[in-house]
């Protein structure tokens, strides 16, 4: 897996973060051989951002969808295991990745679901975080005030 800021190599963060969907595009790029404006705007040299991919995925673009997919997959995957080990009533998602909305959150669905026993799928429900960059920072002043 990918090298993590943690050190470790193939961490979650590594694919299911803004940063790591812009790692996951980098790779997939090189190998797709077909039309694509985000294939065209790496090969072109530009940036990227999480945001782009999604934004180009949501217009059809193959590669963006091959990327969300992949993205997905892992993401669903991991959230799949948190429910089977844990059932919890909610699982959320967060961090800039959640950013995609609803977008992300049917295809992280899919594979949470073919991937947990049938009672966590009845069970727990997964949910896009509310508060944004600013959770951490709100619950750390409740914290305070209690």
């Amino acid at each position: 897996g990918y090298l993590c800021t943690c050190g470790k190599r193939g961490c979650l963060e590594t694919v299911a973060s803004a940063t790591g969907v812009v790692r996951v595009a980098r790779d997939m790029a090189e190998e797709f051989a077909g039309d694509s404006k985000l294939k065209q705007t790496l090969d072109d040299g530009d940036e990227i951002s999480s945001k782009i991919v999604f934004d180009l995925a949501k217009t059809g673009d193959k590669l963006a969808l091959m990327i969300v997919d992949r993205v997905s997959y892992f993401l669903g995957l991991a959230l799949a295991n948190v429910g089977n080990l844990l059932n919890p009533k909610f699982i959320v998602i967060g961090g800039g990745v959640s950013a995609a909305g609803d977008f992300l959150l049917k295809r992280v669905e899919k594979y949470f679901k073919e991937n947990t026993f049938p009672n966590v799928r009845e069970t727990t429900s997964l949910r896009l975080a509310t508060l944004g960059n600013t959770a951490g920072v709100i619950g750390a002043a409740s914290l305070a005030l209690k």
